[in-house]
């Protein structure tokens, strides 16, 4: 009995090589398996992270039945203009579907105004008024660097809050806290771009099952959101 001698790196890349000329059209082929492999467990890793993180996401202001089985997680700056569009079709739904829940998750890809806005919305959460406050700001249409102190205030006043109370708030360790936690997933699910939405399907089993998290990135459609409730 005679073995075959493993074959070396360099004979192995020769073979591939002849191969590959003799045919060509596999390349791209392979290439495509090899990138949707990447993106699914890119996407698996997102959907783990989500998981892990989803006693305190779960935490965050929300719209919609506080128990519901299927749950949208979205992930905004108050002034991106393709979230302030996804936004008003996430409400068109929760207005058709009032069982499900959307978890509001403020990122400040912007700069400091959306960080301040964000920080007023928890202010205005802490009150009762997350909603109010939410559907205000965005009915005044500062997107893309148009958004100001000011007016984030003067949306505040509106509301019959005290914006020196607000700033008080905007020192407490807890809220501090809150940032960064939300900072932290956001760094760790590598969201430079908004919206990014996750939906959960029976959101009431825990652990999450990562087969029952879904990913949608940058705008969607009042159909594109409605395919996940079939």
């Amino acid at each position: 009995f005679v073995s075959a001698k493993p074959l070396t790196e360099n004979q192995i890349g020769e073979m591939a090589t002849q191969y590959f000329k003799r045919h060509p059209e596999q390349i791209l082929s392979i290439m495509r398996s090899v990138q949707a492999a990447l993106e699914s467990h890119q996407d698996d890793q997102e959907k783990k992270i989500i998981s892990q993180h989803w006693k305190f996401l779960n935490s965050l202001p929300y719209m919609g039945d506080e128990s519901a089985s299927s749950v949208f997680l979205f992930f905004y700056d108050v002034q991106c203009s393709y979230c302030h569009a996804t936004s008003q079709n996430l409400e068109k739904l929760l207005k058709s579907n009032p069982k499900i829940k959307i978890i509001f998750v403020p990122l400040h890809l912007f700069g400091k105004e959306s960080l301040y806005a964000s920080k007023a919305m928890f202010y205005a959460g802490s009150k009762g008024q997350f909603k109010a406050f939410y559907q205000k700001l965005n009915a005044l249409n500062l997107l893309e660097g148009k958004l100001n102190i000011m007016a984030i205030e003067g949306v505040i006043r509106d509301l019959g809050l005290s914006v020196k109370k607000m700033h008080q708030f905007m020192q407490e360790k807890s809220l501090k806290q809150h940032i960064s936690n939300i900072e932290s997933i956001q760094n760790d699910l590598g969201i430079s771009g908004t919206p990014f939405i996750f939906e959960i399907s029976n959101a009431m089993i825990q652990p999450l099952k990562i087969d029952n998290i879904h990913i949608h990135t940058g705008y969607a459609s009042t159909k594109s959101l409605l395919e996940y409730l079939k």
